[in-house]
């Protein structure tokens, strides 16, 4: 598996992340590397770019919502841009499944630009094509460490 993850500061309080590769079990690790460095500095707004992200997993998704919960509780917020296929396919799957609805959503962006913005009243639909940011606001309903889970039964898609 690869993934590279490429943070990049914007501003004092909000970054980029831009994930290349694949995100799973066997790569989720690097997240915790960049991701906690940046909120010890100081960032609240992180701002996933997913556009390059070729498989997300379960797993892969649940780091990312354990710092979205993890960030929320301190008046922060990470959102996701452009997200892939894969990751539009993934979020929908677990907000089909999951019982449970997070205090603080994780938002989607058409754009980074958008996220950037912090444009509350543009976010898309997961199920809406990334290209449409008038689609209505859909919050996703998963909380980290819950949803499905599991790797019997997995199947990557290419």
């Amino acid at each position: 598996m690869n993934l590279s993850v490429h943070p990049t500061i914007v501003h004092k309080d909000s970054a980029v992340v831009a994930i290349d590769g694949e995100l799973d079990i066997s790569t989720v690790s690097l997240l915790d590397t960049v991701f906690f460095p940046l909120l010890g500095r100081g960032i609240r707004h992180l701002v996933v770019d997913a556009r390059l992200l070729r498989f997300c997993d379960v797993c892969g998704f649940r780091a990312l919502s354990t710092v979205h919960t993890t960030m929320s509780a301190t008046g922060g917020d990470l959102t996701i841009a452009e997200p892939s296929a894969a990751l539009l396919r993934l979020m929908h799957l677990i907000a089909m499944t999951s019982s449970s609805v997070p205090s603080t959503p994780i938002k989607v962006y058409a754009t980074v630009g958008h996220a950037l913005r912090h444009e509350n009243d543009r976010p898309i639909s997961f199920l809406a094509h990334a290209g449409c940011p008038d689609a209505p606001l859909r919050r996703l309903p998963v909380k980290a460490g819950h949803g499905p889970g599991g790797s019997k039964g997995h199947r990557r898609h290419p």
